[in-house]
């Protein structure tokens, strides 16, 4: 019986439970990958919308302020009573 007990507690301390801190440590780094690739497209996305904006500033250009004139203008509209 002893040596059944010892068998079972030395596989279980020595082989599955460094066998599972192995899978979730893969797991972990899988995970970080994935967020780091996430932040470096977004990075990227920002980067490009700002030189666009840039760009289009330096064009005259306002795309912008002209969409905000034309919701404030259908804004006010909306709210003008009939009557």
């Amino acid at each position: 019986m002893w040596s059944v007990w010892s068998w079972v507690t030395e596989l279980l301390l020595f082989g599955i439970v460094p066998l599972v801190i192995l899978v979730l440590n893969v797991l972990v780094i899988n995970e970080t990958r994935r967020l780091s690739d996430d932040e470096k497209r977004l990075h990227a996305s920002i980067q490009l919308t700002t030189s666009r904006r840039l760009s289009s500033r330096r064009h005259g250009s306002n795309s912008a302020s002209t969409t905000t004139a034309a919701v404030a203008a259908t804004d006010d509209r909306s709210h003008t009573a009939v009557g």
